[in-house]
């Protein structure tokens, strides 16, 4: 699965920064992989070893709008 945090963020509502900050420490924790494709643009991908795998994009939008 694939996700941009901007994108993320949009649907849930909340700064970008945020996101990136929290896609930053998933990806530090090994439970997603991110590049950076431009100054303002990151691409994360969620590894199929992370318990996030499971996880379909609203869920993972449901805890983001949670926080």
């Amino acid at each position: 699965m694939t996700l941009h945090p901007g994108e993320v963020a949009k649907e849930a509502q909340i700064p970008p920064f945020i996101v990136g900050e929290i896609f930053r420490v998933l990806s530090q924790k090994g439970y997603m992989e991110c590049w950076r494709l431009s100054h303002k643009k990151l691409k994360c991908t969620v590894r199929r070893t992370s318990p996030l795998w499971t996880s379909d994009k609203e869920a993972i939008l449901a805890i983001l709008q949670q926080l």
